[in-house]
């Protein structure tokens, strides 16, 4: 919020005990005390964090989905796991600061509960496509099974950082 400055009858009003004291008149040109009041920068911090959590959280929370369907489908398709071990820390690390960042909350470490949720949401995802995929669909349509299910970690991250920004029990 912007401060503003008071008149200053009102701040002479406020300070009136160091008269009382014997400090004597108090000689101020213009007044000090600060008064916060809704102003513009509401509305640019509100635009701010929907710029954040589009072009960070957003790509952030894909992209961590999308790594982590794509590893358990690495061993139906008979990729080696263990050359995928580094790329997975590394990405996982930058998908972390990306979504973190878009949430604003980058050194506030209770806000890892939303990168847990996202991963526990995609591994939920994971299992119901290959139950899916191993009895009805196939495993073809591994592309659509990814759109489809992106909603379900992010509305996941979103609750789990709603109730923390709230003090509740996640």
């Amino acid at each position: 919020m912007k401060p503003t400055l008071t008149d200053e009858q009102t701040f002479r009003q406020r300070v009136s005990i160091f008269d009382e004291m014997g400090g004597g008149p108090l000689a101020v040109g213009t007044s000090t005390e600060i008064a916060t009041q809704p102003a513009a920068t509401d509305k640019m911090d509100t635009l701010l964090a929907g710029i954040k959590w589009v072009f960070l959280f957003l790509p952030g929370a894909t992209a961590m989905h999308c790594w982590l369907m794509m590893l358990t489908l690495a061993p139906v398709m008979g990729a080696p796991l263990q050359d995928m071990a580094l790329q997975t820390l590394g990405g996982m690390v930058v998908y972390t600061f990306l979504i973190l960042l878009g949430l604003g909350r980058l050194t506030d470490m209770r806000y890892l509960k939303v990168i847990a949720g996202i991963v526990s949401s995609t591994i939920l995802s994971a299992v119901v496509y290959h139950i899916l995929a191993a009895f009805f669909i196939g495993y073809s349509s591994f592309g659509w099974a990814l759109l489809a299910t992106l909603p379900l970690p992010i509305l996941f991250a979103q609750i789990i950082k709603r109730r923390i920004d709230r003090d509740e029990s996640v």
